[in-house]
């Protein structure tokens, strides 16, 4: 026995175990022989022969404290947690207060999870291995979705000694959790700072930009993330759409190409990549994507609006209205009517384009492109009145907009109104000079009696470049048969709403 203890204590832990093999060989044996070859058993993580000899030694007729919380241990090691919660009671009623951290976590281990955060309370309380008991709590609390009292814990623990790249990356995706991307960047940092240099931490960091903001710092760290093994298909999504955020449309659809064939199959990938090939000017693929996305059964009013532009640009004239039609049923209300009015403007349906654009303009879309529409529509409607407030809201919103300006000239002309569509065709040459716009103030001034002045203008035309704007007396609409271009800068007219 001796040289066996001699042994153990100079961590010859085998040679120490044969000698405790003769000695219980040789008869005889003393119950603490069999705690101390238990507790050498611990040290060579030999954890059922270590069970084994503390329940030799309590059951001998002296069941300490000790024995009973280091039993415990071994039995929450061989996930025997109801055992393990038992000989952690029976430790605590003899006085350890070790044993409320344990216990804690065995009940953790049998789903009990109230009574687990009240004995991990208990440890905190009585000072006993603070740090850890926080760090344990702070994991437990994170589970249960408390993630608050989940960063709270994880900050108590790192104060008390615990402060390693691990905890401080896990605080800071408690604090992510609960919307501090701030303090959650700055964690993160501290967790890089310290050492942590795999690619979950600079996901979580480049996440936690993103809530912040920083789209730019977002990426960087995603794209680390990937440098550093965190290849997975979900990064490569959240890449892609914040290198959309960021206007980098071509590395967006790549990153968001790779998720989707890496098998990141939600409805969520296809719809971002549509919205890249929207801005790349990939109109079939992005109407492509966004039917992938309404397949699999997308029902926000967003992805019909942004598949209608697909459509508009493609001339499917009829689906672009369908697909606009359910976005303002599925609550897609204020730029569902705006898109709208501009389609039929382009179809040349104008009580559709008058009733649409009032209806946006009811909801809240104050904007001169409005206005115009309403007064381009009542114009074709012979709605003159109605059609002059219009191209006077818009000049009023769109002051340096020499469209808008021509748009109040040619109503003035319409009028009969011919000193009033000078002014303006004046305030649409300020913001820019071009031939078409000098020939209809000269008219302007023609039909006002002032032929000397209009002549001026009119030798002031030639040579001007012609610039084709939208209108000029009486003559804006985009008609039925628009090029393509001129679909294009329709749809640019809806991105703007």
């Amino acid at each position: 026995m001796l040289r066996a203890r001699a042994k153990s204590a100079k961590r010859n832990l085998e040679g120490a175990l044969e000698d405790y093999e003769a000695a219980f060989a040789s008869g005889s044996t003393p119950a603490e022989a069999w705690l101390e070859r238990a507790y050498l058993y611990v040290s060579l993580n030999r954890h059922r022969e270590a069970e084994r000899d503390f329940t030799v030694f309590i059951d001998r007729g002296e069941p300490t404290a000790d024995a009973f919380y280091n039993r415990g241990r071994a039995r929450l090691e061989l996930q025997d947690a109801r055992g393990a919660e038992s000989d952690f009671t029976a430790a605590i009623e003899r006085g350890s207060n070790a044993g409320y951290l344990c216990r804690g976590m065995a009940r953790w281990m049998l789903e009990e999870v109230d009574s687990a955060d009240a004995d991990l309370s208990k440890s905190i309380e009585l000072g006993e291995s603070a740090g850890d008991a926080y760090l344990v709590r702070a994991q437990l609390r994170e589970v249960r979705g408390d993630n608050a009292g989940a960063a709270s814990d994880y900050q108590a623990a790192i104060d008390n000694g615990r402060c390693t790249p691990d905890i401080l990356s896990r605080a800071g995706e408690a604090l992510l959790a609960t919307g501090e991307a701030k303090q959650a960047v700055y964690k993160l940092s501290q967790a890089i700072e310290k050492g942590a240099q795999d690619g979950k931490t600079y996901f979580e960091r480049g996440f936690a930009l993103a809530a912040t903001g920083d789209t730019k710092a977002a990426a960087a760290d995603m794209e680390e993330a990937i440098r550093h093994g965190l290849n997975k298909p979900f990064v490569h999504y959240f890449l892609g759409k914040t290198r959309l955020r960021n206007g980098d449309a071509a590395a967006a659809e790549e990153s968001l190409t790779t998720a989707l064939e890496a098998g990141y199959l939600e409805a969520e990938a296809w719809d971002w990549r549509g919205r890249a090939r929207l801005a790349l000017e990939n109109f079939e693929g992005a109407e492509q994507d966004l039917e992938e996305v309404i397949r699999r059964g997308a029902t926000n009013g967003e992805t019909y609006f942004q598949r209608a532009h697909a459509r508009m640009i493609c001339a499917n004239f009829t689906g672009a209205r369908e697909d606009l039609t359910e976005a303002i049923d599925r609550g897609y209300d204020k730029g569902g009517y705006a898109a709208r009015a501009v389609l039929s403007a382009i179809t040349a349906d104008w009580e559709q384009c008058y009733a649409d654009a009032n209806e946006a303009l009811n909801r809240g879309m104050i904007i001169a492109r409005m206005y115009q529409l309403r007064a381009r529509s009542a114009s074709r409607l012979n709605r003159v009145e109605e059609a002059e407030r219009g191209a006077t809201e818009a000049a009023k919103l769109e002051a340096d907009d020499a469209n808008a300006w021509i748009c109040a000239g040619d109503l003035h002309v319409a009028k009969g109104e011919s000193g009033e569509a000078a002014a303006a065709y004046r305030a649409a040459l300020e913001l820019g000079d071009n031939a078409a716009t000098r020939f209809a103030l000269g008219l302007a001034l023609l039909l006002s009696g002032d032929g000397d002045i209009a002549r001026a203008e009119y030798s002031k035309a030639v040579g001007r470049p012609r610039v084709k704007l939208r209108s000029h007396a009486g003559n804006w609409s985009i008609g039925r048969r628009a090029s393509q271009n001129s679909r294009r800068r329709s749809l640019r007219s809806c991105r703007a709403i």
